[in-house]
């Protein structure tokens, strides 16, 4: 059975099993295809991908924490002691994803994991991720508000997936997370989801850096 996390549909799927390529690197350039064979994936009705994807999407990445999520099958073929159980996201119209520890280079060769600060990640039974927050600050002055609204149980209800939140929208009476952080919130920012320590960096803001998540150099190297 797959879901939808968005809408909640679900629907009855197959699983299934192939070759996977993609490309390697140094954390810079793109470097040669590596192939990961006898890859587990989910063929779902394209039904679950409406209305809320753009029409070209052929398909979803899984990244939560499971077994077949797609970093954890990296990790598990290339091997825990070499490549880390760890992926980050630099999301921008032209961002990359990341599998496995940093460095992590942007033109003008800049390491954006370097001002990167780090607080403890939750991993919900789910394989959902979660951070605690304490506090909302705006203009380093504290929100007013009930902090116990803030706390997060062991099945990560009442937690906030994220790390910073701009703009927002109540999200209604009966929700899960007390603050569910958006893609565009976290546009030019570099999120590290670091497994084996069970930890979640967090940049501010690339652009300060004068570089953004647009930078990736993808000129290939053979």
């Amino acid at each position: 059975m797959s879901v939808n996390p968005v809408t909640g549909l679900t629907a009855m799927s197959e699983l299934a099993q192939d070759v996977l390529s993609i490309y390697s690197t140094q954390g810079s350039n793109p470097g040669p295809l590596v192939k990961i064979p006898r890859f587990l994936f989910t063929c779902a009705p394209s039904l679950l991908l409406q209305p809320v994807l753009p029409g070209n999407v052929q398909g979803v990445a899984g990244l939560g924490y499971s077994p077949i999520s797609l970093p954890t099958q990296l990790a598990s073929h290339f091997g825990y002691a070499g490549f880390a159980p760890t992926f980050a996201l630099c999301l921008a119209p032209n961002g990359a994803i990341f599998f496995g520890d940093s460095p992590y280079y942007m033109l003008p060769g800049l390491d954006i994991s370097l001002p990167v600060g780090y607080t403890p990640l939750i991993i919900s039974p789910l394989g959902e991720y979660y951070i605690e927050v304490k506090s909302i600050k705006i203009n380093n002055k504290d929100v007013p508000l009930n902090t116990t609204l803030l706390s997060i149980d062991r099945r990560g209800i009442g937690a906030t997936p994220g790390v910073s939140c701009l703009a927002f929208v109540d999200g209604g009476l009966n929700t899960r997370a007390a603050i569910v952080i958006g893609a565009y919130q976290m546009e030019n920012n570099l999120i590290q989801f670091d497994m084996a320590r069970s930890r979640l960096g967090f940049s501010s803001s690339l652009l300060f850096f004068r570089t953004s998540c647009n930078n990736l150099n993808f000129t290939a190297i053979p």
